[in-house]
């Protein structure tokens, strides 16, 4: 009778130990890998700032303004075209528009 006993603890022990372990098992992690990158200066070697446009693998894309020499809190659109700029392509996103400071930057 004994014997059983013990397979039973040490059953249960196994069943509450794996329990556990799924329990506090790490979730996978998924890093944000770069798909495609642009960048621009605006202006005579970037006097008037730079954009930065970042797409990732997850399709998630970030835009870095560095703006400067604008009018003062004023509001401007923005548009990412297909193209180039003696030859402006159709509009592909328009993101959220940019306020400027009291200088006149975005940043």
């Amino acid at each position: 009778m004994r014997p059983m006993r013990i397979t039973r603890t040490r059953g249960l022990a196994i069943l509450v130990a794996l329990a556990t372990l799924l329990a506090i098992a790490p979730a996978s992690a998924s890093a944000l890998t770069l798909h495609r990158g642009w960048s621009a200066k605006i202006g005579s070697s970037g006097s008037n700032g730079t954009i930065a446009l970042k797409i990732y693998t997850n399709d998630v894309g970030t835009i870095a303004y560095s703006r400067k020499g604008l009018r003062a809190h004023a509001t401007y659109a923005v548009q990412i075209r297909n193209g180039t700029c003696s030859s402006v392509g159709t509009i592909v996103a328009r993101p959220p528009s940019v306020v400027t400071s009291s200088t006149g930057t975005v940043a």
